[in-house]
């Protein structure tokens, strides 16, 4: 059986390193250089991977528990911190999203070459009409 104590100390060691992470991914969402868009996607990764760790260190812990407030108290406090990290991971998304739209966006620089207008005059065309009579359709049609 696994001690609850040594436990509660890994799942706070673990929770410590994920908010440096959030805290270093929430740095970089608030940054409008797309270079910052791969250390970003490796923040957003390490977000997702430790907390499922996280989880199931916080399911070991409830089977331990048997006292009805703790079992409470553990779920409570798990799921904040899981909305803590949701949070942040959403910020991510929105900014690789925006950093994407960006790059998509053509650029307007110098080397873009000038667009020229040339007006060409075109010969008239007459087409036919047709006078709604459906007796007539084929021929209008072919001709």
């Amino acid at each position: 059986m696994e001690d609850l104590g040594k436990l509660r100390k890994i799942r706070k060691a673990k929770r410590k390193y994920l908010s440096d992470v959030q805290n270093d991914a929430d740095k970089l969402s608030k940054s409008s250089d797309p270079a910052q868009e791969a250390r970003l996607r490796h923040q957003l990764v390490k977000l997702q991977q430790r907390l499922e760790d996280i989880n199931k260190v916080d399911e070991t812990i409830l089977n331990l528990l048997e006292d009805e407030d703790e079992i409470e108290h553990e779920i409570r406090d798990a799921a904040q911190f899981r909305d803590f990290i949701y949070e942040t991971v959403v910020t991510i998304e929105l900014t690789l999203k925006r950093f994407e739209n960006k790059t998509m966006q053509p650029k307007t620089d110098a080397t873009v070459a000038p667009s020229f207008s040339t007006k060409i005059k075109l010969p008239t065309v007459a087409l036919k009409r047709f006078d709604g009579d459906p007796c007539k359709w084929q021929t209008f049609w072919e001709s």
